[in-house]
Formats: structure tokens, C-alpha cells, sequence
């Protein structure tokens, strides 16, 4: 189980994710479910096999990253990529369509508690995108039985 949290104020932006992969009744800590692509910082959610496909994209622009995906997974395939840049969130998920976002937003079974950490951290203007993430991952590693850390951060300045 897994949980993605993007945030941007506008000019700096951060993604961050637990650490634990789920097969069955088994977890394991595996490779990283966040990646970066030049500018855009991606992490995915849902099939590992689909994960790991999406990891493989030469691009991280998110028009290019949805013909890679459609040209190489099932269109029934269960899989969720969340994409930050610059003043930017994109949500691309089977039907390969990127749904834009503003400033933060959340993917995954942890997604409803870290959403409720970005709604509320948003509010305060002066915090850095990489505690905002990393507070929304915290959320739902403290809520939810199946995300677990470490909680991996990458931002526009790392």
C-alpha cells in the first residue's frame, strides 16, 4: 500500500512517499516509489509491474508520460502517477488523461489523511514544500496500518 504527496507554493515544489511495498499478506521494503525526470518529480501508486513501467518513461513531462504509459500497460491496469513541477500537480491514472491539480494533492490508500495534512499546512504560507510533504506522509503512516516509513522526500532543491 503506498502513499504519494505532492505540494508546490508556486516557485519550489516537493513529492514524498512511505517506504513499504504489499504483496498479499507479505511487505517488504522495495526501490523508490518517487523518481525524478529533469524538472518533474513523479511517484506512483497501485500495480508494481505498472510502478515500475512508469519509472522506465525517458520523460517526465506529463503528456509524454501518459503515451508511454498507454503504449505500454493494459487499459485495465490499476496504477495512479502523481507529477509535480513548478506550480504544477498532475494526477494521471488508466484512462491516461493528466488531471491538473492546484498546489498539493495526494495519491494512494494513505491519500485521505495526507490530503487533510496538505489542506490544512497550505494554509500556512511560510512553510518549505519538503516539511509539507513529509508532514502529509507522516499523517498517513500514523493513520493508516498500511503505509510505513522511512519517508522518502525529493524537492526541487535536492
Amino acid at each position: 500500500m503506498t502513499v504519494i504527496a505532492g505540494y508546490t507554493n508556486g516557485e519550489d515544489y516537493a513529492i514524498a512517499a512511505d517506504s513499504i511495498v504489499t504483496e498479499g499478506d507479505y511487505w517488504y521494503l522495495d526501490g523508490p516509489k518517487v523518481w525524478r525526470r529533469g524538472p518533474f518529480l513523479i511517484g506512483a501508486a497501485g500495480s508494481y509491474r505498472e510502478c515500475v513501467t512508469a519509472s522506465q518513461c525517458p520523460s517526465g513531462e506529463p503528456e509524454a508520460l501518459c503515451e508511454f504509459m498507454e503504449e505500454n500497460v493494459k487499459k485495465k491496469s490499476d496504477f495512479v502517477l502523481l507529477v509535480v513541477a513548478r506550480g504544477n500537480i498532475w494526477v494521471i491514472d488508466r484512462d491516461f488523461i493528466p488531471v491538473v491539480h492546484d498546489h498539493w494533492w495526494a495519491i494512494g490508500t494513505g491519500a485521505p489523511a495526507a490530503l487533510g495534512a496538505l489542506y490544512y499546512s497550505y494554509r500556512f504560507e511560510s512553510l518549505e514544500p519538503e516539511y509539507v510533504v513529509h508532514r502529509a506522509v507522516d499523517a498517513a503512516i500514523a493513520l493508516h496500518v498500511s503505509v510505513r516509513g522511512p519517508v522518502v522526500v525529493l524537492s526541487n532543491e535536492t
